[in-house]
Parts: C-alpha cells; structure tokens; sequence
C-alpha cells in the first residue's frame, strides 16, 4: 500500500526543458488533482511564495546554479526545492537532455546552460529518496502508460480513463516551442558532434555524469539514445 494518499501536496521538480507542462496537465486530467486543484510555481518572478498550501507546486532545479544571468531568488529556489522535495512525494519529468540543452540553447543562445545538466544531477538526488521520474518522450507508448500506472499506485491511486488517453495521445511528448536546426539534425540522426560543439562545457559533464546516465537506462532511454 503507497504511504501517500491523493491529500497530500504534490511537488512537480522539474529541470526547465524536461516537460513541466506535461506532467501537470496529465496530473490534472485525475480527479483528485482536477479540477478544484490549483497548481502554482514557485519562486518565480511573477509570483511570490504562497501562504496557502496548494495541492500541486512546482519548483525548477538548477543544481545550485542561477537560471539566467540576473537570477534573483536562486538561494530561496535552493532552501524550498530542498525543503519541499524532503516532505511530499515529488514527480520528476525526464526527457533527452540533449534535447533539453538544444531547447535552452536555442531560446537563449548567450545564456550557459550548465543548470541543465546539474539540475538533473539534483534530480537524480532526489529521485533516490523520494521521487518519480516520468520519461516524457520515450515513444514507447506502452512503457509509459505503464510509467502513469506505477505513478498513480505510488500515491494508492486507480489510473482514470482521461490521464489514458492524454498520455496515449501524447506523439510528440514534448512541447515543440523552439525549433532549430541543431534540433532538426539531432533528431534526424542522433548523432551529437555539432551539439557537442555548441555546448563542449555542457555535453562534456552530462557524458561523464554516470549517476543521469544510469537513471536514463532505468527509465527505458537505453534503447533510444545512441550515447547512453
């Protein structure tokens, strides 16, 4: 029997470019997240801490690293990841972090990107003592329905039709907000020399890093990226 039940806050950590949106959207097709649920970031910008605890929060990982150059509230993301990741069961969404570092590359090109890689590095961390990592874009649709029926026993949930067929209907697990033709390439053939290229410092420790490595064979990727 799951030590959770569907009262207990959510947090959704999420590495940015990994499928944030997935996860809360397929969370919210469940009854007991949907529709009196109110899911809010924190740490962010446009939004102050809450007062009220919320059933779904979500919160970045960044590894200890600013997400852009005039990053305020890393310390504070740092104190209530830890702290929120340490207390409730925590949803983590996975998808090729080379994807994941083509993505932020191409939206901001003179930004580094080393968050990427020891967000999951955090990510891992967590995952081993109270977490559950979703592959958003393996395309085995079958290996990931059964990913949301592992995800929904761990909170002593029945899986719902609708979270079903979202994740049935989900082809392209990915938001494709950014395009590129690294991305393009990439995709076409796996073959990661020209991103190696743009991001050396980057793909250099996401390729010596065996603990990202050993979660992504766990979760199924062994199959699908040629540099695992």
């Amino acid at each position: 029997m799951s030590k959770y039940t569907h009262h207990d806050t959510v947090v959704v950590a999420s590495v940015q470019h990994t499928g944030t949106w997935f996860i809360i959207d397929m969370l919210k097709k469940h009854s007991a997240f949907g529709n009196q649920t109110q899911w809010k970031p924190l740490v962010r910008e446009e939004v102050e801490t809450p007062t009220e605890t919320k059933p779904l929060l979500h919160i970045h990982l960044t590894g200890g690293l600013p997400m852009h150059p005039d990053d305020k509230f890393k310390s504070a993301r740092n104190v209530i990841s830890h702290a929120l990741t340490h207390t409730y069961p925590t949803v983590i969404p996975m998808r090729d972090p080379v994807l994941s570092l083509i993505s932020r590359h191409a939206r901001h090109p003179g930004f580094d990107h080393m968050s990427i890689v020891k967000g999951l590095e955090q990510a891992v961390e967590i995952y081993s003592f109270n977490g559950y990592a979703f592959p958003i874009d393996i395309p085995d649709i079958p290996l990931r329905l059964n990913r949301v029926l592992d995800l929904f026993a761990w909170w002593g949930l029945n899986i719902e039709p609708a979270v079903t067929e979202y994740v049935k209907a989900w082809e392209s697990p990915v938001y494709n907000r950014t395009s590129s033709k690294l991305k393009d390439d990439y995709l076409a053939t796996g073959d990661i020399g020209p991103v190696v290229d743009a991001m050396p410092n980057e793909m250099g420790y996401l390729l010596d890093s065996e603990p990202i490595k050993d979660l992504l064979i766990g979760l199924g990727y062994g199959g699908y990226l040629s540099w695992l």
